[in-house]
């Protein structure tokens, strides 16, 4: 169970999926992100934007990750990217 969970991580880090939104004839790439309010954190954070089916703790990863986070101390006002991962 741990391999898998440290298999998704890596997977999960390594993905950098982009949504496309269409503006006339030209593609334009659109990152989600979060600004961070007073009281939340990175669990919280998690839980209102990962999958379904995903497990919390892989997606908290993925959001450090994404964010070169080394701890897991954010700031209020602090924008985050948020992880765009494939369904």
């Amino acid at each position: 169970m741990i391999k898998l969970l440290i298999t998704m991580s890596v997977f999960i880090a390594g993905c950098s999926v982009v949504f496309k939104a269409s503006a006339g004839d030209q593609p334009v790439l659109l990152n989600e992100q979060v600004v961070v309010s007073s009281g939340d954190t990175l669990w919280s954070i998690s839980l209102a934007n990962k999958p379904d089916q995903m497990d919390t703790r892989v997606y908290v990863e993925a959001l450090k990750d994404t964010n070169q986070l080394s701890h897991g101390n954010i700031q209020t006002g602090q924008v985050l990217e948020l992880p765009q991962l494939q369904h």
